[in-house]
């Protein structure tokens, strides 16, 4: 139910642990879609297999908050975006 998930604002210390070549990798990617060619921000469905590095790293993230939460999987996901 969503009585059991935690809105607090929270950070978390080393959860990513990315190789030098996996982290320029994802320096790369987050160059190209940081351009104005794409939207701002973009969705990944729960349902959807990750596609790209970053997705990878979204999907991740949304199975972290979510692991033992009941969740409707057809209406939910990650939204995520870059910031450089």
């Amino acid at each position: 139910s969503f009585a059991d998930l935690n809105y607090a604002t929270r950070s978390f210390r080393n959860v990513l642990t990315l190789s030098e070549d996996q982290l320029t990798d994802v320096k790369k990617d987050c160059q190209v879609v940081d351009s104005p060619l794409f939207e701002s921000t973009f969705w990944l469905p729960a349902t959807e297999p990750p596609r790209t590095t970053l997705e990878r790293l979204a999907k991740t993230v949304f199975d972290f908050h979510t692991q033992g939460a009941e969740f409707d999987p057809d209406t939910s996901g990650a939204e995520w975006w870059v910031q450089i």
